[in-house]
C-alpha cells in the first residue's frame, strides 16, 4: 500500500517551486544581461541619457534618452526570450527638441550586441501616428563604455504627411547623424533644448 505524501512535504514542494519561478527570472536576469543592473562599482547602461544630435548640414537636436530593461513577457509574464535575445532587450523611450522649441517623443526598442552591452542598436519609433512632418528618428546604433558615455550614431528620415522619405533631396537622411550622451534627466534636456533653440553650441 502506497504511503500518502504528508501535507507538511507537499506544502514545501510547493513552496520550493514557487520560488525557483519567482527567483529563476532576476537570477537569469543578472547572468545574461549583467548591463542592466548596477555591480562593481560599475553602473548600469539603464537610466537616462542627454545627447546632442548633429545632421549632416549642421542642424541640431536635444536628445532625452531613457533606457530600460522590459519587464518579461510570455504567457505567463515570468519569461524572456532568451533564444532570440540572448543578453536580453532594451526598451524605453526618447525625446527630441528641435530647433523651434518642439519635443517629439518615441518609443524604443533594442537589444545589446552582447552580455556587456559595448554595442547597442535599437529602433525609435514616434509616439505620434502620423508622426509630424520633418527630419525624424529610425535606428540608432553605437558603444556604451561600459560607464557614463554613449556614442551613438542615429539614421534619420523625412516625415512627409505620413510617409517616410529619404534620398539626394534630403542629405540630413543621406548619412548617419552623430549622437554622443552623458547621463542626464530632464533638467539637462531642457537645457540643451534651449541652446538648440537659440542657435548656441
Amino acid at each position: 500500500m502506497k504511503k500518502k505524501a504528508s501535507p507538511v512535504l507537499a506544502g514545501l514542494v510547493l513552496l520550493v517551486a514557487a520560488a525557483v519561478a519567482l527567483l529563476s527570472g532576476p537570477l537569469l536576469d543578472r547572468a545574461f544581461a549583467p548591463w542592466a543592473f548596477a555591480q562593481g562599482g560599475r553602473p548600469p547602461l539603464t537610466g537616462s541619457w542627454v545627447g546632442r544630435l548633429t545632421t549632416a548640414t549642421g542642424q541640431s537636436r536635444g536628445i532625452l534618452l531613457t533606457l530600460i530593461l522590459p519587464e518579461p513577457g510570455g504567457r505567463s509574464g515570468l519569461r524572456r526570450s532568451w533564444r532570440t535575445s540572448p543578453y536580453g532587450t532594451l526598451g524605453g523611450t526618447a525625446s527630441v527638441c528641435d530647433e523651434r522649441g518642439e519635443v517629439q517623443a518615441y518609443t524604443v526598442d533594442g537589444r545589446p550586441g552582447d552580455r556587456e552591452a559595448s554595442q547597442i542598436t535599437f529602433h525609435a519609433a514616434p509616439s505620434e501616428a502620423p508622426p509630424p512632418d520633418g527630419l525624424t528618428l529610425s535606428w540608432v546604433n553605437g558603444a556604451w563604455d561600459g560607464a557614463d558615455r554613449l556614442d551613438l550614431a542615429a539614421q534619420l528620415f523625412w516625415s512627409q504627411n505620413g510617409a517616410a522619405i529619404s534620398g539626394a533631396s534630403y542629405p540630413d537622411t543621406q548619412a548617419e547623424a552623430p549622437l554622443p550622451m552623458a547621463r542626464g534627466g530632464e533638467a539637462e534636456f531642457r537645457a540643451l533644448c534651449e541652446q538648440v533653440r537659440s542657435g548656441g553650441e
